[in-house]
């Protein structure tokens, strides 16, 4: 998606408007840490709720996928997030997007 996505901000901002699929997972490590909750947001607002489960594993992990149709200008990123100081930063964890179909 050329330069759309931040690395900086984590922030996807719409260049081509269209149907867009998005993907995140998050992959906790510390097995003392409560859980890993957060939102994909789209314009701030939240849309997608997922979370890592609280358990005494040494890692585990959280997920989600999600399509919108997105217009220029719009922005999609993770946040509202607690626990987040427990997410592995490694290969585990990432956030992806891909535009399916552009408007005509």
């Amino acid at each position: 998606m050329g330069n759309d996505y931040n690395v900086t901000s984590g922030e996807f901002v719409c260049r081509i408007p269209g149907a867009y699929w998005f993907s995140v997972r998050l992959n906790k490590i510390n097995k003392r840490a409560n859980e890993v909750r957060c939102n994909m947001m789209v314009n701030g607002r939240a849309m997608i709720r997922f979370y890592t489960p609280n358990e005494e594993a040494d890692h585990s992990s959280a997920s989600a996928t999600a399509g919108f149709h997105l217009s220029i200008g719009d922005r999609v990123n993770i946040g509202q997030c607690g626990g987040e100081e427990h997410v592995f930063s490694g290969l585990e964890t990432y956030f992806s997007g891909m535009l399916v179909t552009p408007d005509i």
